[in-house]
């Protein structure tokens, strides 16, 4: 109950926080430490455009196929977590 207390100020501001926090990460690029970012890296080496540039406050991939990357991992990591789920469940 103290927590929600502590959080009543920020409700009205929810939508403003949550949309810059999208606006912000959807604006990023594959991060270079990333497996998605190392694939890219190797993809470079073997001939693919994908260059290195310093953005976000860390390294990042860009290239054309970013955005099917993105894309890509976020739908493996919500399938990879609802097969988490259904695995794990308690049985009823």
């Amino acid at each position: 109950m103290v927590g929600l207390l502590g959080i009543a100020p920020l409700v009205g501001s929810i939508g403003g926080i949550a949309t810059n926090v999208l606006g912000y990460h959807s604006g990023r690029s594959i991060q270079v430490e990333s497996i998605w970012g190392n694939l890219l890296l190797l993809a470079n080496q073997l001939g693919y455009d994908a260059v290195v540039r310093k953005g976000f406050g860390s390294y990042e991939m860009t290239a054309d196929i970013v955005a099917i990357v993105k894309t890509l991992s976020t739908v493996l990591s919500r399938l990879s977590r609802s097969s988490w789920k259904l695995r794990w469940r308690s049985p009823t």
